[in-house]
């Protein structure tokens, strides 16, 4: 097959942009949690190949059903994986654990491994040396769990994500998840929500054949100095509440209270977030 430079695509530098601006900061939020740049590509191929299949948007016109082929026709996976990937139900099934972050790798080492484990292997040690002439120790856990990345490394990457401390010449274990959004479970449900909810507007405004859009809107002021940023955030969190309580009262009298038979209903709302990037003073 033909290699296609950039240049031949149909994509112009504002189309890379959105794309940019849209993935960086949920590639920061996966890599924070642990995923590697494989496996968020793993997961990418596995809902696009969901998305060709059971969007109706994708489908052929004169077909009531996606297909494999015309799926890979869009995705530009090969059949085979079209097929193999739209069979697994569990995005979990999807994600090679071979290809998982390094440290990552490398902690679950410690936690599972029997060998990194009290006598009575019941915990995962609470330290490590990092260097041993005999027995275990974490240049070793590295050698065995990280391929060829340095030890120091690896200590680091586990200590700026606080599984890690270090000690002297001792690796001690804080804790027996990798990051340290892996203990905010209940936020990500939440945060996921709505992150979903939003990015379901935008691509709902930017569907070919959407006529009538949907709010879409931020307010904001570009130059806010620095010491004022407190007094701001006050302004926008008590303006927004008050906002909400009132619209939230207007909402509930046009809602049935419990649903009733022969009634289509549908989730309507409107989200709100605080933002707050550097200004560019150019």
């Amino acid at each position: 097959m033909n290699a296609i430079s950039l240049s031949q695509q149909p994509f112009t530098p504002r189309v890379w942009a959105f794309a940019a601006r849209v993935m960086q900061p949920v590639i920061r939020i996966f890599l924070r949690m642990g995923f590697s740049a494989e496996q968020i590509s793993q997961i990418v191929r596995k809902l696009a190949v969901d998305a060709a299949m059971e969007h109706p948007e994708f489908r052929p016109s004169h077909r009531k059903r996606a297909f494999i082929a015309h799926a890979a026709v869009l995705t530009g996976l090969s059949r085979k994986e079209v097929a193999k990937l739209h069979g697994i139900d569990d995005l979990a099934d999807v994600l090679d654990t071979r290809q998982v972050d390094r440290s990552v790798r490398v902690l679950a080492g410690w936690i599972n491994d029997g060998r990194y484990r009290d006598t009575g292997g019941n915990r995962p040690l609470a330290s490590l040396p990092l260097k041993a002439a005999s027995g275990v120790s974490f240049h070793q856990l590295v050698r065995e769990y990280g391929g060829d990345v340095p030890p120091r490394s690896v200590l680091d990457a586990l200590i700026q994500r606080g599984a890690v401390v270090r000690q002297g010449k001792c690796v001690e274990l804080v804790r027996d998840y990798p990051t340290q959004a892996g203990g905010k479970e209940e936020e990500m449900e939440f945060i996921g929500i709505m992150l979903r909810d939003v990015l379901d507007t935008a691509e709902f405004d930017l569907r070919p054949d959407t006529r009538s859009y949907r709010l879409f809107r931020e307010w904001y002021q570009q130059y806010v100095p620095s010491e004022h940023i407190g007094q701001a955030q006050a302004v926008i969190r008590e303006e927004t509440m008050a906002f909400g309580r009132k619209l939230e009262e207007r909402l509930a009298d046009l809602a049935h209270r419990a649903p009733k038979a022969n009634t289509e209903y549908r989730r309507v709302g409107l989200g709100a977030y605080y933002f707050e990037t550097e200004t560019d003073k150019k």
